[in-house]
């Protein structure tokens, strides 16, 4: 099967990339590199700095980006997703991530996480997709 042009860009049919906990609330403070700064500091600011490029990319292919506080999922509306796939990142992996998963699964809405824009617990595998396999096209801008 020949995949379009659209295709090309989204084969997953992503409906919508959800960022979990990566409102500028939750981002202040973690971007400033400085002699002081340690791992985790710089893991935050390479997350803000390739999260920036995906949401250029995404934007300009009309692919909604939702950013959810994971304390107030419960208060977004997904009645346009139900039965679509979505993609989800977010700063803190781990029960975050797998918290906002079910409840987005027990809605009937398909999720892909996108291991490299999540930040995972110390020994914790990661699962799920890298955003170059589920936007092929975006490998120019992030690479």
């Amino acid at each position: 099967m020949k995949c379009s042009s659209l295709d090309t860009h989204n084969p997953f049919n992503i409906a919508a990339l959800l960022m979990v906990d990566v409102s500028p609330r939750w981002l202040n403070g973690h971007t400033i590199l400085d002699k002081n700064s340690n791992e985790d500091t710089l893991e935050f600011a390479q997350f803000v700095q390739k999260a920036s490029l995906v949401c250029e990319f995404l934007s300009e292919r009309h692919v909604p980006l939702i950013v959810v506080e994971q304390a107030h999922i419960e208060r977004l509306n997904v009645s346009d997703l139900i039965e679509k796939t979505i993609a989800i990142c977010g700063l803190y992996g781990g029960l975050c991530i797998k918290n906002v998963t079910g409840w987005l699964n027990q809605k009937n809405i398909e999720v892909i996480q996108v291991v490299d824009l999540i930040i995972w617990p110390p020994g914790e595998p990661p699962i799920g997709k890298l955003i170059a396999d589920l936007f092929p096209t975006i490998r120019k801008r992030i690479d």
